[in-house]
């Protein structure tokens, strides 16, 4: 009796938790409506696909954005979420898939170069001292040749980039928190989250209780 007590007063609280968050959620889906940015559908990259488990959005914005505001953004895009950080050759490949297409990129055709979309890295506050926002190992990178440069010494955040306009590669850039022109913006960012983990007294209370189809259609596509 004591452990169904139990069971329900968690059961209780996670419905109230649920709620709370939905409110929250929606209320910023809401605002990022009214702000004209445009949010795909959130793609997981399964573990029997060889990805982490992760779950990736990629953000359109047509009027662009910054790096600190795509990176306070990132939560209300996903619960949890962040600016994409990339730990491997074949992550960066995957992340890159889903931003592959031209309204994610700034084509700055006079002077050959495409800009594509923010990620999770940054040297702001030491220079050189690139570091992801997640606090993860910095042990992989994929620069374009001759990158970072720190051009005009205030080109602190990652993105995708290509010196050969309209084409698009997998590879990094510096550049502005806002860019300077030519280039008018950064039209995207990648949002990833990691599923939220269940404890297992708390799976084996909602098993009890007959949740574990909800949590099983939650966590599977």
């Amino acid at each position: 009796m004591l452990v169904k007590e139990k069971c329900m007063s968690q059961k209780t609280q996670m419905s109230r938790f649920r709620i709370i968050t939905a409110r929250v959620y929606l209320a910023s889906l809401f605002v990022i409506l009214l702000s004209g940015i445009t949010v795909a559908v959130p793609i997981h990259w399964t573990i029997e696909s060889g990805g982490n488990g992760h779950w990736y959005e990629p953000v359109y914005v047509p009027g662009g954005i910054s790096w600190t505001d795509a990176r306070d953004t990132a939560s209300s895009i996903l619960p949890n979420g962040y600016l994409a950080t990339i730990s491997s050759a074949t992550e960066n490949s995957f992340v890159f898939s889903l931003i592959d297409e031209d309204k994610y990129w700034y084509y700055d055709t006079p002077n050959g170069g495409s800009f594509g979309p923010w990620l999770g890295g940054t040297d702001d506050g030491t220079e050189g001292n690139w570091r992801w926002i997640t606090g993860e190992i910095w042990d992989y990178t994929n620069w374009h040749s001759s990158q970072p440069d720190n051009w005009a010494g205030i080109e602190n955040y990652l993105h995708f980039y290509w010196n050969a306009a309209p084409l698009r590669e997998t590879t990094w850039n510096d550049l502005a928190n806002w860019p300077l022109l030519p280039i008018t913006a950064i039209k995207g960012y990648v949002v990833e989250t990691i599923p939220e983990p269940l404890s297992i007294v708390t799976l084996l209370c909602l098993i009890t209780l007959g949740r574990f189809t909800d949590i099983n259609r939650k966590y599977s596509i």
